[in-house]
């Protein structure tokens, strides 16, 4: 196998017995017209990643912080890939989409259940 390096297109050759390629990809955030706090390619930031200048009157009125995976705007949540410092992993996104469902209820007022 061999490996090229970007931007020098450098190369190498190593033995592999496997391969996983991850090239990257932007979030498709474009649509929230930079409602949200985010990083400067588009990745949404939430909960304490949020900076307290991003944190305007509303969430004064609300008198709490942003629950887990909510934005800088009351009431909506980002989970998974499009999320500043998500590990970008189909496993994490599906496990941050779960928790995120925790805070969604704390947000609406639905109890908790216990088993």
């Amino acid at each position: 196998m061999r490996k090229t390096s970007w931007p020098d297109f450098s190369s190498s050759a190593f033995r592999s017995s496997g391969l996983f390629c991850f090239i990257g990809a932007p979030p498709a955030t474009d649509w929230l017209n930079e409602a949200c706090a985010a990083d400067r390619d588009g990745f949404i930031y939430t909960d304490v990643q949020i900076a307290d200048e991003y944190l305007g009157p509303a969430w004064q009125e609300l008198q709490r912080a942003p629950l887990p995976f909510e934005t800088s705007i009351p009431r909506v949540f980002a989970a998974g890939d499009v999320r500043h410092g998500s590990i970008k992993r189909v496993a994490a996104a599906v496990g941050e989409g779960a928790s995120a469902v925790s805070s969604v209820h704390r947000v609406i007022g639905v109890p908790e259940v216990s088993f």
